[in-house]
């Protein structure tokens, strides 16, 4: 009885583990697939213009690790510009560039994908977090010294990964990455034909759309 009743609901499975739920989506019609992807992620450069920034600052962000192992001060905030950060600028050190964030960056690199995040926002010298970095501009960050491995964070696309249920929350904090970043890995695993950008393209767009119904285009697959 309590089985044919979770059916009932469409609840096939939960499972929860530092945020991410796996659910079999049969009551919000929403599916991340390759349809999906297929469907949003060109709708992107309908209201962004982005797209040639992005590629230039991974290919120079790529330069820098390939020389320094780090990010270059005007690498840094050309990328922090990028995110549209400029507000929280005075509460950078940029005198401590060199001394401080480079490094940051440079261990982060070399750490773990579970803990890049931490060791910018948590670990750094034991001194806790970066001074004017919080996890959307620190994941951002990470993405572009890990285009296909760290995704960033940001409010829009984990409340189009809550509705799909593959998130337990919408917030975008450190505490909340790990379970963010394990969900867009599901995503691309489940669907490997597509970058870790273009699910952020599809994702976004969709939020900005405004879609309210099952999107156009998107069906059960099992990608």
């Amino acid at each position: 009885m309590r089985r044919q009743n979770l059916i009932g609901i469409g609840l096939l499975r939960i499972a929860r583990n530092d945020g991410v739920s796996e659910v079999a989506n049969t009551d919000t019609g929403l599916q991340i697939d390759d349809a999906f992807i297929a469907t949003w992620h060109p709708k992107y450069d309908e209201t962004e213009n982005d797209e040639e920034e992005y590629n230039t600052l991974v290919e120079q962000t790529a330069k820098d690790i390939c020389l320094t192992n780090t990010l270059s001060e005007e690498i840094f905030w050309a990328i922090y510009k990028w995110k549209g950060a400029m507000r929280s600028k005075r509460y950078i050190h940029m005198d401590q560039y060199y001394s401080m964030y480079a490094p940051a960056f440079r261990d982060s690199a070399l750490a773990a994908p579970e803990l890049k995040l931490r060791t910018l926002l948590v670990d750094y010298a034991n001194c806790g977090k970066l001074p004017g970095l919080r996890a959307p501009t620190a994941s951002t960050i990470l993405h572009f010294i890990h285009p296909d491995m760290m995704p960033i964070i940001d409010r829009r696309t984990a409340e189009v990964l809550l509705r799909a249920r593959l998130v337990s929350t919408k917030g975008t904090e450190f505490l909340h990455y790990e379970g963010f970043r394990s969900a867009v890995d599901s995503i691309r695993l489940r669907c490997p034909n597509w970058t870790l950008r273009q699910i952020d393209r599809a994702l976004f767009a969709f939020h900005k759309s405004g879609s309210q119904g099952t999107p156009s285009g998107s069906t059960p697959s099992s990608c």
